[in-house]
């Protein structure tokens, strides 16, 4: 039994989008970060003794995985898909040229 292979076609348009879509996601990611990061330090304010310490240690972890994916995000993005869409316009100019 042949499997088909299938090809698959984007444009500059699309990764366009996807890029500016990630950097949307980003940005979200990092505002929730940050609003995240001044909750905790206003609860601080109210709620000082060693329960808000255990309870800021088992959230640190998961608040710094929010800005890590912000940061992925954003890189991924700017670098690697920014390549690829450069690559894809100059094939495109090639074809209309043609």
């Amino acid at each position: 039994m042949a499997i088909a292979a299938s090809h698959a076609e984007v444009g500059s348009a699309e990764l366009i989008e996807l890029q500016q879509n990630l950097i949307e996601l980003s940005e979200r990611l990092k505002d929730c970060y940050e609003v995240l990061d001044q909750n905790i330090s206003s609860l601080n304010e109210e709620w000082r003794d060693a329960k808000f310490d255990e309870f800021e240690e088992s959230f640190r972890e998961r608040k710094e995985k929010i800005r890590e994916l912000s940061e992925k995000y954003y890189k991924w993005a700017t670098t690697y898909l920014q390549q690829r869409i450069d690559v894809v316009i100059e094939a495109e100019k090639a074809r209309t040229s043609l």
